[in-house]
């Protein structure tokens, strides 16, 4: 049984993208016990996924790892797989002593590191004149380590169900269909408003389909606006009460997020918002059920950005997701899902 130690990044979105690297890692070491490293939100997300064997929690949050345990897992790891660009992941891989490691050049992780740390790494020149030009999509850019063992791995976001995902019903839900709205992110720009949320969960409340919000630890504001309003919202939920709530709606709508990178890999309908955030590169969706709606500046070409205005996300006109998302719904409904009920 072969061991193996896996890093991810630390911002949720991102983690998201590169859990099915951890599917390919167990054909390709079968049989083999993964373990993960990671700051505590990511660290829920790979403890629901069925793929991940242990997990090892960080101390620290999205921008980056802050402490390392004093008690690491003893032994010898076969191999180490570092996606993580924090100094203190490096040392991590140095403190775990693995046969064998892989990862990527950084700016915090020169050559000389990469060459004591790693049997095999990806320097910056090949990712910025390799990888950036055959691989378009993040999820695709991120398995550049796991190509290493697997060469012909193409990354993709993971396919999430009960099957392989914890997913929790929170204790109440509405009856019959409803729209998730996920009015958070991690920064300003991806915000579309929340008065366009508003304005949206009313013209959906008007058709028959109820809204239902939930928000995180950094959506503070947007928690404390929607306690006035007259609708359902879940606060701070832990991963796997956010996938069930995920899992039991009928369309999720939201901004560029990890809530939204992990629901839509979910079998659900979602939409999605982007501003000059980078769909054409964040935007790893093929199935015509994921929408995305961007301001149309003009600029733009197909969804690449120039990120000419950051505020242009307000650009995007109520009437406009109003009628995508009930396009959504409707189509949904109707010929892939029906709305689900209670377990």
């Amino acid at each position: 049984m072969k061991r193996i130690a896996f890093i991810p990044y630390t911002p949720l979105g991102d983690a998201v993208l590169a859990m099915a690297q951890l599917d390919e890692l167990h054909r390709v070491f079968d049989p083999c016990e993964i373990t993960v490293f990671a700051v505590p939100l990511v660290a829920q997300l790979y403890g629901a996924y069925a793929p991940c064997n242990r997990v090892i929690v960080l101390g620290g949050g999205p921008h980056g790892v802050e402490r390392l345990p004093d008690d690491l897992p003893e032994g010898p790891f076969d191999a180490a797989f570092l996606l993580d660009y924090d100094s203190l992941s490096t040392e991590l891989v140095r403190r775990l002593r693995p046969r064998e490691a892989y990862g990527m050049e950084e700016e915090t992780r020169p050559p000389d590191v990469c060459r004591e740390l790693f049997t095999r790494w990806v320097s910056l020149d090949f990712w910025q004149n390799e990888t950036l030009r055959r691989w378009p999509l993040a999820c695709q850019q991120m398995a550049e380590p796991v190509r290493f063992v697997s060469p012909s791995f193409e990354g993709a976001p993971p396919r999430l169900s009960r099957r392989n995902f914890r997913c929790e019903r929170p204790g109440w839900l509405p009856d019959g269909a409803f729209a998730l709205l996920l009015p958070g992110a991690s920064a300003a720009f991806k915000k579309w408003s929340l008065d366009n949320y508003l304005a949206l969960a009313g013209a959906l409340g008007k058709r028959g389909v109820k809204a239902v919000f939930a928000v995180g630890p950094q959506d503070a504001a947007e928690a404390a606006a929607l306690a006035e309003r007259p609708f359902p919202v879940f606060e701070n939920l832990p991963i796997p009460w956010l996938a069930g709530l995920i899992e039991a709606a009928q369309l999720v709508v939201g901004n560029d997020s990890g809530p939204m990178q992990l629901a839509a890999c979910f079998d659900v309908p979602t939409l999605r918002f982007f501003s000059h955030s980078g769909a054409d590169n964040w935007f790893c969706q093929t199935d015509p059920r994921h929408r995305l709606l961007m301001p149309d500046c003009g600029i733009r070409r197909g969804h690449s950005c120039g990120g000419c205005r950051r505020e242009c996300i307000d650009d995007i006109s109520v009437s406009a997701a109003i009628l995508e998302t009930l396009s959504t719904f409707s189509s949904e409904t109707r010929t892939h899902r029906q709305p689900k009920g209670k377990p």
